[in-house]
């Protein structure tokens, strides 16, 4: 009696651990796979996930001041610009992406002053940009962003290109 006691009370431990197994082993075997060219863990294998932790510089031109961010956990940036000027965006230290991986930037342009009929903020249609990772690590998402008054510059990367 004591024996059933204990198969009943273990039971749920030994389905998630099941679960866990089915779900961890398989990728664990991929990525010690002599014959894997791909890491399980490379962001080509993930698609279009998105890029957290990589660090955004936003160029004016002419002039040249220099603005930073730095992408979230979902990839998401935003950097205040004065405006009128253009702007040009780079990625640098991109360590956790290899060479040759693409990356889309989709990004718009919030402009700061506020209409004073509506009371609602304007905003540009996004824009995407697609930009292979150099040997150096490094993104050069080619065009300026041409901006007409002070905004802020919302923007977002993903591997792969846009689909």
């Amino acid at each position: 009696m004591k024996s059933w006691f204990v198969t009943i009370r273990l039971f749920p431990i030994f389905v998630v651990a099941a679960f866990l197994a089915t779900q961890v082993l398989p990728s664990l075997a991929l990525a010690n796979s002599p014959s894997s060219s791909t890491p399980a863990a490379s962001p080509t294998v993930m698609g279009t996930a998105t890029v957290a932790g990589i660090d955004i510089v936003v160029t004016k031109k002419p002039g040249g001041k220099i603005l930073r961010a730095t992408t979230g956990e979902n990839g998401t940036f935003s950097v205040r610009v004065e405006g009128p000027a253009n702007y040009q965006i780079t990625a640098i230290g991109v360590k956790t992406l290899k060479p040759g991986t693409s990356v889309t930037l989709s990004y718009s342009v919030r402009l700061l002053s506020v209409t004073p009929a509506s009371g609602t903020t304007r905003e540009s249609a996004p824009v995407s940009k697609v930009a292979v990772v150099s040997a150096s690590g490094g993104l050069d998402f080619l065009g300026d962003i041409q901006v007409n008054e002070s905004s802020i510059l919302i923007g977002h990367l993903a591997v792969g290109p846009r689909r």
